[in-house]
């Protein structure tokens, strides 16, 4: 279970909705798409009902929305606590792009950037 894909089910389990949801996360709808079918088979079970009257989340989505927010704030906190103790200037550093275009090329670019940008997602 990934961080990112916790937060793209966040964004999906409160609007019900792909478009909406790609909008809030920043990404194309087919990354959503990915990413909570990725979510869905690392759990094992469907998180959302589909239909042509849009998502309805399942029960087992209901109960992971109970935990993700959650999760996500504790990892917030722990990145600002990890910057801190380190004494290390810390923010976060959004880079756009098209998932399927640019997930190669930038790790060819930067590499593994966490030494030099510890918030790093």
């Amino acid at each position: 279970m990934q961080l990112r894909h916790l937060k793209t089910f966040v964004a999906v389990a409160t609007t019900l909705n792909i478009t909406r949801a790609s909008e809030r996360v920043h990404l194309a709808q087919s990354s959503v798409t990915e990413q909570i079918q990725a979510l869905e088979a690392d759990l094992g079970t469907s998180l959302f009902d589909r239909s042509r009257r849009g998502l309805k989340l399942t029960a087992a989505g209901q109960r992971l929305l109970e935990y993700a927010s959650d999760l996500l704030d504790l990892a917030h906190e722990a990145r600002s606590a990890v910057a801190d103790a380190g004494g290390t200037v810390a923010g976060r550093l959004t880079v756009g792009g098209l998932e399927t275009l640019c997930s190669t090329p930038c790790q060819l670019c930067w590499g593994n950037s966490t030494g030099a940008i510890p918030m790093w997602n």
